[in-house]
């Protein structure tokens, strides 16, 4: 059966309630997805000053949905970039949010072993790293491995940590405060055709803003009812990581400490 993975990012306090309408779309579809969390400060707010946001992530976590880490801050620092290139490539795809872009070692490290902490203090184990943007530095990579990450992911493939390996799996995400917003809804609708087609996997991404948005929100619902539709499988990636690492101690009912 070919496999859906539905990811809603940047899942935050400052975001509690466009994430909250998400979610009540996904439950009526029975679509378990990986909510990629910010633990950070992040638009003036943190979980540490949220426990009705904790509580409902336990609730969402009970439901069958994945907690994973999605950076620590969300925005990008401007003493860490480096080459021109990386710093246009960032600018263009992730608008400022390419936190791990640029960061050596030493930082990357740091952020991740933070957040991680910060989820644990609340109960939740996450598993995998979600980089914002799903742009990282090499560096953020040996970070994650040596910090102990199942898995983590770039717009093109699922990486698993464990064995180093990579799955083709490319993920469908809309631009809701864009220009090009209207093309890029037509470009995905066509690409979930042809992925269709070859029942190849498919990972779709959907964020808070989205769900303001008409044409993205509607665009969205239709691609996920489509591929359902046509019997595709929800899966979350801590599921996906399961299956390809059986032996693997990861509690899929519980994800938390």
């Amino acid at each position: 059966m070919s496999e859906l993975i539905v990811s809603l990012h940047d899942v935050a306090p400052s975001k509690a309630e466009m994430c909250r309408r998400w979610l009540e779309v996904l439950d009526s579809r029975n679509i378990k997805a990986t909510l990629l969390v910010v633990p950070g400060i992040w638009n003036a707010k943190s979980l540490d000053s949220s426990p009705a946001f904790i509580e409902w992530l336990h609730a969402a976590q009970e439901r069958g949905h994945e907690i994973a880490l999605h950076g620590f801050h969300h925005t990008s620092d401007r003493k860490y970039q480096t080459t021109l290139g990386r710093k246009v490539v960032g600018s263009v795809l992730a608008r400022g949010c390419e936190e791990f872009w640029h960061l050596p070692y030493e930082e990357a490290h740091r952020r991740i072993r933070l957040g991680r902490e910060k989820l644990h203090h609340f109960g939740f184990a996450p598993v995998g790293f979600v980089a914002p943007g799903w742009l990282m530095s090499p560096e953020t990579v040996d970070a994650l491995r040596d910090l102990g990450f199942s898995y983590t992911t770039t717009h093109t493939h699922f990486c698993n940590l464990t064995s180093s390996t990579e799955i083709f799996m490319p993920t469908l995400s809309q631009r809701p405060q864009s220009l090009w917003t209207k093309a890029g809804v037509g470009f995905n609708h066509v690409a979930v055709s042809v992925m269709r087609a070859r029942k190849a996997p498919i990972r779709i991404a959907i964020h808070p803003n989205d769900v303001v948005n008409p044409v993205v929100r509607n665009a969205n619902i239709s691609m996920i009812d489509r591929l359902v539709g046509h019997g595709y499988e929800s899966k979350t990636y801590m599921q996906k990581y399961w299956e390809l690492n059986p032996l693997r101690d990861v509690d899929l009912g519980q994800q938390a400490i």
